[in-house]
């Protein structure tokens, strides 16, 4: 049986290492977002956000979480139900935080999630990975 997941601390603690290069990172991986390139994000934008994530993963249910997929899928099912409840934040700057965040999560468990704003705005499906027989 795998080792369940233990959500709310690595969501905090990764928080805590994207936010100090969130903003490069956001830009450095624009073809991700729809970002043009001339948007300033804040510091503040970023707290706002994240901020906003771990609420939600601290209020959530994260009993059923058992690997790194589980894990993603439950964070993006997060980012998109929170995506519009920044208020007067650039939507667009929002996503694109939310979804680098998210990327950030994945590749610090050794994955490359690929999620992209546009997945997130038309809620479009997980494609599972089909195990390829030999």
């Amino acid at each position: 049986m795998a080792e369940k997941v233990k959500i709310q601390p690595l969501i905090t603690s990764l928080s805590e290492e994207y936010t100090l290069g969130a903003i490069e990172s956001v830009k450095r991986n624009s073809h991700m977002n729809n970002l043009q390139g001339d948007e300033v994000i804040t510091t503040d934008d970023v707290k706002k956000v994240i901020s906003g994530i771990i609420e939600q993963v601290n209020s959530s249910d994260c009993s059923k979480i058992v690997s790194r997929i589980d894990l993603l899928e439950h964070l993006r099912t997060i980012i998109t139900s929170i995506r519009k409840s920044f208020g007067d934040m650039d939507q667009k700057i929002a996503d694109a935080i939310l979804v680098d965040f998210t990327n950030f999560v994945g590749v610090s468990q050794g994955g490359n999630y690929g999620l992209r704003t546009k997945d997130i705005i038309k809620k479009k499906p997980i494609k599972k990975q089909k195990n390829k027989k030999k």
